[in-house]
């Protein structure tokens, strides 16, 4: 990318820390949005609205799942991998300009356009996802298209969670929402209908992509770790496209 196209930074409201607060409460820190006053006219933040439209929709549903971790545990699993060099180096390279430009790049592939006008087009609200995701990161607006210690670093960190995780528990209330909530079981017959795996799979033989794959590897990302959490909460309703 350019030097003049790099993201700009943006100015956000006083005290709005990015228009999310934490704070303690049940299980889990909860997120709770910031509500701006009326006088200063800031409800018609873009990243508010975006917060806001997934919130209302897919918030009550992530809560769920949520409120099973014990915070406390997954804190001391992932506590004494806090000092280690790798996984303070791929902090630093998650913080560093070079991660926001490997997104805004990724978003300019094809194949996920494509993605992006296929699931718009089955009703689901991608350009709220795209305002939260670009605008947290101080990132250019998304241009629509037309229509234990298990191991070492970043791994050791994510397989230390996963082993954290209430995973049974997750996965009998994955299968229960499936059966019990309508858009929950649109959203996985949407994600896993031949259309959108055949998109997926073009993305995955994407040179560019496979250089993504690199870099963060190279990082000590493993991305193994991640298919298997997603295969033992989703099971076969996780296609794992991104596994290979």
């Amino acid at each position: 990318m350019a030097q003049d196209e790099r993201p700009a930074n943006r100015s956000r409201p006083p005290g709005t820390s990015g228009g999310v607060a934490l704070r303690l409460s049940g299980s889990f820190i909860r997120p709770r949005p910031y509500i701006p006053q009326d006088e200063f006219g800031l409800q018609q933040d873009p990243f508010l609205r975006s917060t806001d439209e997934i919130a209302s929709q897919w918030g009550p549903h992530v809560m769920d799942f949520l409120k099973l971790i014990d915070v406390e545990k997954v804190f001391m699993a992932v506590t004494p991998y806090m000092t280690d060099p790798e996984v303070l180096t791929f902090i630093q390279f998650a913080l560093s300009p070079q991660f926001k430009e490997l997104i805004w790049e990724f978003e300019t592939m094809e194949e996920f356009k494509e993605a992006f006008v296929f699931m718009a087009s089955k009703g689901y609200d991608m350009e709220s996802v795209m305002i939260f995701i670009n605008t947290a990161l101080n990132l250019p607006p998304f241009e629509k298209p037309n229509v234990s210690r298990n191991g070492k670093g970043i791994s050791g960190v994510f397989e230390a969670m996963v082993d954290s995780l209430p995973l049974d528990d997750m996965k009998k209330l994955f299968e229960i929402k499936l059966q019990t909530t309508p858009e929950i079981a649109q959203l996985f017959e949407t994600i896993n209908s031949q259309e959108f795996m055949d998109i997926m799979r073009k993305m995955h033989q994407n040179p560019k992509f496979k250089e993504f794959k690199k870099i963060f590897e190279s990082y000590g990302f493993d991305f193994g770790v991640m298919c298997k959490l997603f295969k033992e909460i989703f099971g076969d309703y996780y296609q794992g496209v991104f596994c290979g």
